[in-house]
């Protein structure tokens, strides 16, 4: 990955970020991935904003159908609450989303953060079924 990444719980925000910039491939998306699961154990917070407006994901198709089983391998809870705030790549965001609430994660995306928070601040990881 030639970017940048940082992962931190907000506890005033009620949410762990999760802020990717630069490209980004699956293995980077992995260290991503568990980095966030090292909080969500150490936190108890489920609710995740990841940030990916300044990234460009660099991953094939079968990349992004696999992410959802990676994530779970990773320790991912299908319960997290998890908004994914991209930056306008939205065959790619679409795609990822499909997958994930096809596996069974409550995933959705957003490409303002505004209404991401709004989403997350809701309810807990399970309160609303995946659309």
């Amino acid at each position: 990955m030639s970017g940048q990444l940082l992962v931190r719980h907000l506890q005033a925000e009620g949410f762990i970020l999760v802020e990717m910039k630069g490209e980004f491939d699956a293995p980077a998306l992995s260290e991503a991935t568990g980095q966030m699961v090292e909080l969500i154990r150490e936190t108890g917070c489920s609710q995740i904003l990841m940030d990916h407006r300044q990234a460009t994901p660099r991953l094939s198709v079968l990349e992004q159908y696999e992410r959802p089983e990676r994530a779970a391998s990773l320790g991912v809870p299908k319960s997290a609450r998890i908004a994914l705030v991209h930056n306008g790549s939205r065959e790619v965001y679409d795609f990822i989303e499909t997958v994930a609430v096809n596996r069974g994660f409550v995933l959705k995306t957003f490409e303002r953060v505004v209404p991401a928070k709004d989403w997350l601040k809701n309810g807990p990881g399970l309160s609303e079924p995946p659309s």
